[in-house]
């Protein structure tokens, strides 16, 4: 196996990882939002009751 073949290869072993690993950023970008959301919602009703 060439230098070549061995760097083709790489990249392609990296571009079947890339998707998924996209996926898991957008997921955890999403439960961190979810989160701030949540956190913020016991703070805004608690707020009238003061």
């Amino acid at each position: 196996m060439t230098f070549l073949e061995r760097l083709q290869d790489s990249f392609a072993q990296l571009a079947d990882i890339v998707p998924a690993l996209g996926g898991a950023l957008i997921i955890l970008f999403a439960g961190y939002l979810m989160a701030k959301l949540v956190e913020k919602v016991p703070t805004a009703s608690c707020a009238s009751c003061a």
